[in-house]
């Protein structure tokens, strides 16, 4: 029987996460954890922060190095999520953020089994659906498909019955997809280009009781992408920096996720 307080518990985080709504559509997906066992549902708000190494120039000025990705957004991006087990070996999830929105299926042993659970993932994201809140204009340009292997060893605890597991997390993978970069160079610089990407992960989760949280580094390597197609920005009293070459061959996601995994 729940108590007052485990009832509450659910509702309250759910409201938390729908205060957040804003994305990168650049950043894949955040692995999910082991697989859980069959009706087990994971609620989860996902902070992104997302820096690629450029070179590019624009006729306001022209930037080097690494930057944030994305525009330089004083917020943090934002992702809502949810993944439920169909079966101790498949599970399926969904997310949504003000940019972009993605789906995913996922098989493999799940958590506890020998000698490593690990899935098999592939997914799409989109931002057809997404929210435009007049950040940039390429609402409905941004896709992509992707497969990912992941693998979760058990650093404490590998019991599902216990209340606390640690699981590390490291996946690779691939996509193909076009995409969407902003920067600050002078002015906003904005621009879509299609990207075949190489795509790691390295972190760790923790789960305790009905909490799950995770912290992860998500690097890529764009092993081929198209000419760049510049956009107008449309927020503010921005003015469009006009790109004249752009560079790009490595990025970066720091990702903190906390979430609630209800059985």
């Amino acid at each position: 029987m729940e108590t007052g307080a485990e009832s509450t518990l659910p509702r309250l985080a759910l409201a938390a996460i729908l205060l957040g709504t804003i994305a990168c559509a650049s950043v894949p997906s955040t692995p999910g954890g082991p697989l859980q066992p069959a009706g087990v549902v994971q609620v989860s708000e996902t902070q992104i922060y997302d820096v690629s190494r450029i070179h590019i120039t624009t006729d306001q000025g022209a930037k080097q190095g690494f930057a944030k990705d994305d525009g330089g957004f004083a917020m943090l991006p934002v992702r809502l999520g949810g993944r439920v087990a169909i079966t101790d070996w498949f599970d399926a999830a969904g997310d949504w953020g003000s940019a972009d929105s993605g789906a995913e299926i996922r098989a493999g042993l799940p958590e506890g089994a020998h000698p490593l659970p690990f899935a098999f993932l592939v997914g799409a994201r989109t931002d057809a659906l997404a929210l435009s809140l007049g950040r940039h204009t390429s609402t409905g340009q941004q896709h992509e498909i992707r497969a990912r292997l992941e693998a979760y060893p058990a650093l404490l605890s590998p019991s599902a019955a216990s209340p606390t597991r640690i699981h590390g997390v490291l996946a690779l993978g691939a996509s193909h997809g076009r995409h969407y970069h902003s920067f600050a160079v002078s002015y906003q610089a904005s621009l879509v280009r299609d990207e075949d990407r190489m795509e790691g992960v390295l972190g760790v989760e923790l789960r305790r009781r009905l909490f799950v949280g995770s912290l992860m580094v998500m690097p890529y390597y764009v092993v081929h992408s198209s000419a760049p197609t510049a956009l107008e920005c449309d927020f503010g009293d921005c003015i469009t920096a006009h790109v004249l070459s752009f560079q790009q061959s490595f990025g970066m996601a720091i990702v903190l996720s906390l979430g609630l995994a209800l059985h």
